[in-house]
């Protein structure tokens, strides 16, 4: 048949319809109805230390967001209170450390680690460590290192659980590096979806 008038419904209606002969306007598509549908990421942010700090760190304090000319933020920001960082909303967080350091004294020890707390800081965990040696062999220059420390943290509950980043010198002269203009000592975060 080349026309139809009248109407069928919709639970009886099968085959195709050529493109040229359906004229009704199709209603818009509206997602209030679909599930399971991400929006990918939606946050990402870093920060970094300001100043060096010499010596063990529990935790380092001088953080401050990247916010030079290049710098890029998505999303919430995290927030920051005497080293301690609160999550913006629930999900499921990459964190990256990035831990930079130099020392002008002979062998020594450098360590980073994440620390996560479930019960808003009474009690802290390691959750992973980065670990590097440092060794000046003429005593006349600083020798240099960095170790990066990566999890995955599942936030179900922003007022309790937090995170800290941790600096560990293994003998004193050992310094974490730190800029207010260019990221040495940072750290990411990354909301990767829903928790």
């Amino acid at each position: 048949a080349t026309s139809f008038s009248g109407s069928v419904a919709a639970t009886n209606l099968t085959g195709t319809i050529a493109d040229a002969r359906f004229t009704a306007t199709l209603p818009a598509i509206s997602g209030a109805n679909l599930t399971g549908i991400s929006a990918g990421i939606e946050m990402a942010q870093q920060w970094r230390l300001t100043s060096s700090s010499n010596g063990n760190q529990t935790p380092l304090t001088a953080w401050e967001a990247a916010d030079n000319s290049f710098a890029g933020n998505l999303g919430s920001s995290m927030s920051v209170s005497s080293g301690v960082f609160t999550y913006p909303s629930t999900g499921i967080y990459f964190v990256i450390y990035t831990l930079v350091g130099y020392s002008d004294s002979s062998t020594q020890n450098f360590i980073g680690s994440i620390q996560q707390t479930i019960d808003g800081g009474s009690n802290w965990g390691n959750v992973a460590y980065g670990l590097q040696g440092l060794y000046d062999y003429s005593n006349s220059y600083p020798s240099w290192a960095n170790t990066a420390t990566h999890y995955i943290l599942d936030i179900t509950d922003t007022s309790q659980q937090k995170t800290r980043f941790i600096y560990g010198a293994g003998q004193g002269p050992e310094y974490a590096k730190g800029d207010t203009n260019i990221s040495y000592t940072c750290v990411t975060f990354i909301r990767l979806g829903d928790t």
